[in-house]
């Protein structure tokens, strides 16, 4: 008790009876110590290594966040907070910090949290109800500043450069045949229609393309830097199987490094003019679908799925994805097997699935696909049907899709 009270005798002709009174009210402490340095934010960094460990680093807010009497931890920039929580022993004003080329500019409290974060004292509570300030709990009441602030964080959508209309092929479950409908969807709009046409593989971490194609080798770069796409049955091809120095190569990326693959896949590739880019999707919804709906001006989406219970979950997960797009329509693959020896007919994977989603959810029904160990067989080896056998029935239901999606965008953008 007695060290206590010298403490605190001790800090108060230490700071003075105006910081003491100001400590008292924002901290519930008072705290005494050797300046180290000010952000330029205004935080003010002390140190006292008479007090505890844990207690003996501490930072007075500065400026207008001071004043408004709250405290967040998004309020110190990384830099010092590498210094206020011992993970270095030297703070930015004698070690400074590493400068990555991926480092932004560090916006104090961007939600606007109140009293999250109270780093200096033992006795008092430090968490608090998250309530961001940004987001009323009633819908469409937002803040200006929040709405603000998102509106500056917000892509805005452009058109791929030299390209006329952009699809993309998606699935909510990998596995449906959604890459082997892409590629053979791209090569019957090329032979049917005569039209200029690319496929971007944007499944960074499961790359099919360079075999449903056939191609191999890293692309060349034009002088100002864009990926030349490599091209095999008339179609130009970008995948980041064409990066990656072999095929059974993982691909094993943090979402920062996916992101600027990405980025430079869909914005740094010289595609020339193209009449039709056909964008093979990564299968289910995450970060690489939201940043191409987010980023690219899309003219449709087709979703792939096989019949199954499963698969069609996951499809509708797909299909609410792409709410803001149009769906023009929905494609039911592996429908049916049927012998090659009694052509039996076998509905393996369930039967009409597909069609029942997409009369739920007002869907076109494109069409369907069966089973057939040709398209697979023909697949792997580089040569999809409609190239390698263009006059077969399994040739024939890919054309008959591909005629009904074309018709589908010229109607929307009449």
């Amino acid at each position: 008790m007695s060290a206590g009270i010298t403490r605190i005798i001790k800090n108060f002709f230490k700071v003075g009876p105006v910081s003491y009174w100001r400590q008292l009210q924002h901290i519930g402490d008072t705290k005494a110590g050797t300046l180290v340095g000010v952000d330029r934010f205004g935080n003010k960094y002390y140190e006292n290594k008479e007090e505890i460990y844990g207690r003996d680093r501490w930072v007075e807010y500065g400026g207008t966040l001071y004043k408004d009497a709250y405290e967040d931890a998004s309020m110190i920039p990384p830099e010092w907070h590498r210094w206020i929580h011992k993970i270095t022993e030297y703070p930015p004003t004698v070690e400074p910090p590493a400068n990555p080329i991926y480092k932004t500019t560090h916006i104090p409290n961007f939600t606007g949290t109140e009293k999250a974060y109270k780093p200096y004292n033992t006795t008092a509570p430090k968490y608090h109800a998250w309530e961001p300030k940004g987001i009323p709990p009633s819908p469409g009441q937002q803040s200006p500043a929040f709405l603000e602030r998102m509106k500056k964080g917000l892509p805005t959508k452009q058109r791929i450069e030299g390209i006329k209309q952009v699809i993309a092929v998606a699935s909510g479950k990998g596995g449906v045949g959604k890459s082997t409908v892409a590629v053979n969807l791209a090569l019957a709009v090329a032979s049917l229609r005569r039209k200029r046409v690319g496929v971007l593989d944007a499944d960074i971490f499961g790359p099919s393309i360079p075999r449903l194609m056939n191609l191999k080798g890293e692309p060349n770069m034009t002088d100002k830097g864009q990926l030349i796409p490599l091209t095999n049955y008339g179609v130009k091809c970008m995948s980041i199987g064409f990066l990656v120095p072999e095929e059974d190569s993982p691909v094993v990326w943090r979402g920062l490094m996916v992101m600027k693959a990405l980025q430079q896949l869909i914005h740094q590739v010289f595609w020339d003019e193209l009449d039709l880019l056909v964008i093979d999707m990564p299968p289910g919804t995450g970060d690489v679908q939201l940043t191409i709906t987010q980023q690219v001006v899309l003219d449709g989406a087709v979703i792939v799925s096989t019949p199954q219970d499963i698969a069609l979950i996951d499809a509708k997960k797909g299909a609410n994805m792409f709410k803001k797009v149009k769906i023009l329509g929905i494609v039911q693959n592996m429908s049916i097997f049927i012998c090659p020896s009694c052509q039996h007919q076998t509905h393996i994977f369930g039967n009409d699935g597909v069609s029942k989603v997409a009369k739920e959810m007002d869907l076109k029904m494109l069409g369907d696909i069966p089973l057939h160990t040709e398209i697979c067989e023909l697949s792997d080896r580089g040569q999809p049907i409609v190239i390698s056998k263009p006059d077969s029935i399994q040739a024939q239901y890919y054309k008959n899709i591909a005629q009904k999606i074309m018709s589908e965008i010229r109607q929307s953008s009449s």
